[in-house]
């Protein structure tokens, strides 16, 4: 068999008599003896053996890939032999990578150097060098002169070098190519690349070239071993080159724990955060180093951002949109224990020397096994060590993956890679490499293609198609500016080099497509930091503050693609967003949760038939699976719900679809089908294509890894026999090719591919041609190539990639079989207003307004509800949650916002204190400009009216005679010394401002030793020295009174909920307990189940006997005001609007009834309202609208003396209920006491809602630039 599998360990003292004696007198000065893996590879490799090496990190993998080289490469030195040429090729993903490599063969050659010195043999130079796209000219004409004996390169230079007229002659005698982390080539189009490339060394070099591959995790191993090797073509056949997989007997043991900081749904983000942090924050400080990964770059950002926050020092940041300089640097902060963690996205899975770490966690799944135990095998790198590993699950879906995850790694099991064939657009560039070595002759070029593993099964007739595109066959494309690369001759079957095609290969070789990015620069130093995504970009404004690096910028402003920042210490920062950062979960892994679902469901149905406790099912859990105790719980709970609501949880033999009914009347069908993103992006398209056929409707999909959902307007069932019917395993690629032809996914495909094949340059004459530029082609020449699409290979090429590589087509495929062959079993539901449980997570996806954590709790929390209910069978105190939270949003200022400094006072009297920044900041809550608001602010701080407090390091604005209760929070140290204190604060008033000056003053305003006594024009705080205060309260009086406010403005909250908001230190919890029992036994608070969920809940009576009666609220009668028709100034009714639709089909006499509706003030205070008869219907819609409250009322207006300060005889500008302007005259007059930048605040803010056509029309004015003039008059 050409593969095969190495049983055979050789003798320490067997392997070492094979080396040199004096590289052997280095190896046991340095080791006691070669490790598993090295006994077993180095003997292979010495005897000219191609070897794929599969053992954990830190095993020694490395040492034995190029011990039998430096064996060689010593031996022809001392021998005089060593020429100057290159006999090893080392290629590695990351060019980080590749520099550690050199340093890591500094110590064997320098050592061996050093000892034969000792020993007075004088040897020549072994060099050893890095050329990448980062190599500088001046050093790649150097290894022209001095050749690198060991060449270390990636896949893109690789395929340049080969290719240069001169650097081709140094490898002439190649004798080692050794391929580091094969399993992340071999899964993508680099490793595709990478295959022809060395089939093409081969080729050159005229005899077999020991191919070495390493890498921890790999499977499936024997196809990943052939793609190491290649193969030879011999009639027609394709038989796999002989190679040894050598696997290491020795596997490390793995610590692994799943963590669950709590049901995020059930206790909100808020509590779920918080208890995450300080996970975290724990683990890093009983830790010496610790690695934390999150699945993106923006999720790296945030846990950074928010460690620092907490208090955590010495956390650095780590992506690929920072700056070499910026990576390199934390990488050696690491190393040297400068850093305590790092967070970073992807750029740290692989074996970047980061010195030794003690601890991985990870924030949510990393979607696949071999990707979890990947990073988990960044820690405990010593031979002896054990890799130690943290998931923290953020929701339940994430909790299923990581426990499955978790036991795979413990039992060893890994997910297979799919390895690219066929790849039309690659197979173009290495053509046009290939020309330029020397003529060619057709079918021998087939030969050496085909010896590449990923194009074994290449039909001719796709060659010959790609030989024909760069021959120039399609010279309609000549006026794009696409013409042909290669000449070739099919009568003489030959094809060769075009002038100027070698500046287009080197200049634009390579697989990894580009995106359009903006260098973020630091004005003052002119060093660039790092790099953000074109869509965040172009929303930036000047002053804009956001986090990268870990670090605060201010955005300053644009030169053509650079961002000039400068630091802001202490503003709170927007987290960046990149594009395509959403992991997929690998279909192996998917199948092992649908697994672990069957298996679940057997244990839920024990307990509930009393065969097991539910300690037994949590043991289970924690046990088989290595889940901490609340992860077990919350899953138990999830699981339970689900078996209790529907008898089942989806998986095999019930892959679940479900007919979902909105209350808006949207009709969902959820597919509980969790084969992962790419299976299920595939089948949702697919399906949604035949419906949009099938009933000649639309179709919107939203897809997850758990499963799809169809939304459509009208109402559509399937049957059981419809999905079988509609798309089947014959069908879909077809379906699929027809459904997404005219999509953004396919212009966005069709241009990678076409940069592939050098239809598109990147680079032409060496000029950048940015990916805009890149776009705009690519849909000329979609639009150009229409009439011959079908078989040009840039257009299959585009298909292929979409279809195996965006989706999972054979994924898909298999799915549909085992569905029609009856092995695995669809279950269609009646459709329902109340969806299942294991459906929240897919239907939280599909709304298009849900982005942040907090809105899709929201969501997911009134779904639970109503299982809750239907499951207990009982009635809950507030079933509609949405009224729940708006009536407190109301409450708390961000409905009805603030305009006048008086608002400010009044909104601070109600609520007790407003935090200055992060969500549901002071800026939040008042229709006034930022700069206004600090002015108001310093005032109020000056006059004494309010102060600033920071608790847990969150700075909050409260009145100053508030102050005595909310200082329980800070905790002010034994001893100080002051006049560093003085020092420190001046020092930062004037300017001297940098991230150790802000981390100490943090904890000196946390501690209550310094306080803000004025924010800046740009928002930065000035401190001064803070008096102690004088009237001194009880911890549970003072919780007393910080717990009503907060309960005012939030509720109904639990014990943890309370804390949490307050920022209170755990320890203070018995304090809260005693001061939620005394407000209670004064009847100023009760508590009771209100939400369907099950910890006991707490809320301000007064609050509770007002939404008993369910008034309606306030800004739903303020938004029905604005939109209702005046039958006096029809010209400015809103046709649009569901008010004028009703109204309008209401008979006079009908319209001309009133009624009294109650309805609840900002002030949580009741009120009566006379309005229209209809009013009642309308107003529970609008209620929901949280839109600002802007519009333009009267004049003469029935209803207008609801606003204060109406004027009956006038247009009036309306913001909440206050009246702002009037207009007249086509003037605006300013109401009393508003601050004109107010209004222009406002008017901006009524423009960008309505438009500036509709603005002008509403405010009856011709040119709305003339409202600034006026009032500036």
């Amino acid at each position: 068999m050409p593969v095969k599998i190495s049983p055979y360990i050789w003798p320490n003292e067997y392997v070492l008599g094979m080396l040199h004696p004096v590289i052997r007198a280095w190896f046991t000065s340095k080791y006691t003896s070669f490790t598993d893996v090295q006994r077993r590879a180095i003997p292979l490799i010495h005897r000219g053996k191609s070897v794929l090496m599969m053992s954990p990190t830190g095993s020694g993998k490395t040492l034995a890939a190029f011990m039998s080289a430096i064996n060689e490469l010593f031996i022809l030195a001392s021998e005089g032999r060593l020429e100057n040429k290159v006999y090893v090729v080392y290629v590695s993903p990351l060019r980080a990578l590749s520099n550690d490599i050199k340093r890591n063969l500094e110590e064997p050659i320098e050592g061996i150097k050093e000892i034969a010195e000792e020993l007075g043999i004088e040897i020549p130079e072994i060099r050893y060098l890095v050329r990448t796209g980062d190599t500088k000219q001046s050093e790649r004409a150097k290894m022209l002169k001095k050749a690198p004996h060991i060449l270390i390169t990636t896949p893109e230079t690789f395929a340049i070098v080969i290719t240069s007229p001169k650097f081709r002659q140094l490898m002439k005698d190649v004798k080692y190519i050794i391929v580091d982390e094969i399993h992340e080539l071999c899964s993508s189009k680099r490793g595709v690349h990478l295959s022809l490339a060395m089939e093409r060394l081969q080729e050159y070099v005229g005899k077999p070239i020991v191919r070495i591959g390493m890498s921890a995790t790999q499977a499936p191993i024997e196809e990943i071993a052939k793609f190491l090797a290649g193969g030879e073509v011999v009639r027609g056949r394709w038989i796999p080159r002989d190679v040894y997989i050598v696997k290491s007997s020795f596997q490390k043991d793995i610590d692994i724990l799943v963590h669950s900081p709590g049901d995020l749904v059930k206790e909100g983000p808020e509590v779920v955060n918080a208890r995450m942090y300080e996970l975290l924050r724990r683990y890093i400080e009983d830790h010496r180093t610790t690695l934390v990964f999150t699945n993106t770059r923006s999720g790296a950002e945030a846990v950074s951002y928010k460690l620092k926050e907490v208090g955590v020092e010495g956390v650095g940041t780590h992506h690929s949109s920072l700056s070499p300089e910026v990576r390199l640097k934390v990488e050696e902060d690491l190393k040297k224990g400068r850093l305590k963690a790092v967070v970073t996205s992807t750029s740290l899975e692989l074996g970047i020397d980061i010195g030794y770490v003690d601890l991985v966690c990870e924030i949510g799944s990393p979607k696949s096994i071999s990707r979890g135990i990947q990073r988990i095998g960044r820690s405990g790198h010593a031979i002896s060590a054990t890799p130690k590993g943290r998931f923290i699950a953020i929701n339940r879906g994430d909790l299923i993956e990581c426990a499955v995850i978790a036991k795979c790694a413990k039992m060893g099991k890994i997910d297979r890679v799919r390895i690219p064939e066929n790849s039309l657009d690659v197979l173009a560039q290495h053509i046009v490499g290939m020309s330029l070595e020397r003529k060619w002759g057709i079918d021998e070029a087939y030969r050496v293609v085909r010896r590449a593993y990923p194009y074994r099964n290449l039909p001719y007739e796709e060659f010959l198609l790609v030989l024909k595109y760069l021959g120039g066959e399609y010279k309609e494309l000549e006026s794009l500016n696409v013409y042909r690369k290669i000449w070739v001759d099919f009568e003489e079957g030959i094809f060769g080099r075009k002038k100027g095609s070698r500046v287009i290969y080197n200049l634009n070789v390579g697989t990894i497509p580009e995106e359009t990015k903006y260098a973020v620069v630091l004005r003052d130093q002119r060093r660039v930091v790092g790099y953000l995504s074109e869509d965040f970009a172009m929303e930036l404004k000047s002053g804009d503050i956001f986090v990268l690096a870990g670090t605060t910028y201010e955005f300053l402003g644009f030169k053509g693609t650079k961002i000039y920042v400068r630091e802001a210490p202490g503003r709170r920062p927007t987290i960046p967003s990149w594009v395509g950062e959403m992991l997929p979960r690998s279909y192996d892994l998917s199948i092992e949760v649908l697994k672990f679902r069957e298996r679940l469901e057997r244990e839920i149905r024990e307990y509930l038939v009393g065969k097991k406790t539910k300690k037994d099912v949590l043991d289970f859990l924690m046990r088989e699976y290595y889940l901490d105790q609340r992860a077990a719980e919350v899953l138990f709970e999830f699981s339970l719900d689900q078996v209790l609501f529907s008898g089942y949880i989806p998986s095999f033999q019930n892959l679940v679809i479900e007919h979902y009914r909105e209350s808006s009347r949207r009709n969902h069908i959820v597919f509980h089908f969790p084969f992962g993103r790419k299976v299920n992006d595939a089948l949702s398209r697919a399906y949604a294509a035949a419906m949009a056929s099938q009933y000649g409707i639309n179709v919107r999909v939203t897809v997850t890894d758990d499963g799809f959902m169809l939304t459509t307007e009208e109402p559509v069932y399937l049957s059981e026999e419809d999905v079988t019917r509609l798309v089947t395993p014959e069908s879909i690629e077809e379906i699929l090719k027809a459904s997404i032809r005219n999509t953004e996914l396919f212009n966005q495909k069709f241009r990678h591919c076409a940069v592939r094949a050098f239809m598109i340059l990147r680079n032409y004459k060496g000029h950048e041609i940015s990916a805009k530029s890149q776009y705009i082609k690519a849909m000329m020449l979609l639009e150009a190539s229409k009439k011959f699409e079908e078989r040009h290979p840039i257009f299959m090429e585009t298909y292929r990639e979409i279809l195996t590589q965006h989706m999972d087509v054979d994924g898909a495929k298999e799915v549909l079989k085992n569905i029609s062959s009856g092995l695995w079993r669809v279950r269609v539901l009646p459709p329902t207003e109340t969806p299942m449980p294991f459906s929240h997570e897919i239907i939280a996806s599909g709304y298009e307004d849900v982005v942040l954590m907090e809105d899709r709790a929201l969501v997911l929390r009134r779904l639970l509800q109503r299982i809750k209910t239907r499951i207990a069978e009982k009635e809950v105190e507030f079933k509609d949650l949405d009224y729940l939270e708006n009536y407190y949003k109301l409450k708390r200022g961000l409905i009805i916002k603030g305009l006048r400094k008086e608002d400010l006072l009044e909104l601070l009297e109600r609520v007790g204190f407003i935090p200055l920044t992060g969500s549901e900041n002071i800026y939040e809550r008042f229709m006034v400009s930022e700069r206004t608001l600090r002015r108001w602010i310093n005032e109020l701080i000056e006059e004494g009216a309010v102060s600033i407090i920071s608790p847990r390091r969150r700075r909050y604005i409260t009145l100053k005679k508030y102050e005595k209760f909310f200082s329980v929070l800070l905790k002010r140290p034994k001893e100080v010394d002051m006049e560093e204190v003085e020092r420190l604060i001046s020092s930062w008033n004037e300017g001297k401002r940098d991230k150790d000056a802000l981390r100490r003053i943090s904890q000196l305003e946390s501690m209550g030793v310094v306080e803000v006594y004025k924010l800046t024009e740009r928002g930065i705080p000035l401190f001064r020295m803070k008096k102690p205060i004088k009237d001194k309260v009880s911890p549970v009086e003072a919780y007393k009174f910080v717990i009503t406010k907060l309960l005012y403005s939030y509720g109904p909250l639990t014990v943890d909920e309370i804390r949490v908001k307050l920022r209170a230190p755990e320890e203070h919890t018995e304090h809260i307990k005693r001061a939620l029992t005394e407000l209670e036994q004064n009847g100023i608070i009760v508590r009771g189940l209100f939400r369907a969920f099950d910890e006991v809940q707490y809320m301000l009576r007064s609050d509770y006997e007002v939404l008993k009666r369910r008034p309606i609220l306030e800004h739903a009668v303020l938004r029905y005001i604005l939109e209702k028709p005046s039958s006096k100034d029809h010209a400015r009714a809103h046709s649009d609007t569901v008010s004028y639709k009703i109204i309008n089909a209401l008979k006079q006499s009908i319209m001309e009834q009133k009624t009294s509706v109650l309805m609840v003030n900002r002030r949580g205070e009741i009120e009566e309202v006379s309005l229209n008869i209809r009013a009642c219907d309308l107003l529970r819609d609008l209620e929901r609208d949280v839109d600002d409250i802007i519009g333009i009322i009267g004049p003469g207006d029935s209803i207008g003396g609801i606003f204060t300060g109406y004027r009956d005889d006038l247009h009036n500008l309306v913001a909440g209920r206050c009246v702002i302007a009037h207009l007249k005259d086509g003037k605006l007059i300013p109401a009393e006491g508003v601050d004109v930048s107010t209004i222009r605040y406002v008017i901006e803010r009524l423009k960008s809602k309505t438009g500036t056509e509709k603005c002008t029309k509403m405010l009856n004015m011709e040119d709305l630039s003339s409202v600034s003039k006026d009032i500036s008059r």
